[in-house]
């Protein structure tokens, strides 16, 4: 129960209502990403994948280093995460070798 306590702050369904980021950060991407990294123990697969981000055509939108904290996608998040935050642990983790 603990570890799906920590969990809950980053569970994102993929529900998209995020999008679109007006700075063209691929939330649910970046997301799913840490999520490999947090929940499957998956941090090289997750860092190599992260550096794909709008690289490669099946990985569009930005990374989460492109987030300016305008907070729009927030205000939209029925799941109420902390995004912003969650973006900069996000790139924190995935950025990092």
């Amino acid at each position: 129960m603990e570890e799906n306590k920590k969990l809950a702050d980053l569970y994102c369904t993929e529900c998209n209502y995020c999008m679109p980021c007006p700075h063209g950060v691929n939330i649910p991407l970046n997301f799913k990403l840490m999520n490999y990294h947090k929940v499957y123990n998956l941090t090289d697969y997750a860092r190599a994948e992260y550096k794909q981000i709008g690289k490669v055509d099946w990985m569009k939108g930005n990374s989460a280093a492109s987030c300016v904290e305008c907070g729009i996608c927030e205000d939209k998040c029925p799941q109420k995460i902390e995004i912003i935050k969650q973006l900069k642990e996000t790139h924190f983790t995935l950025n990092s070798n």
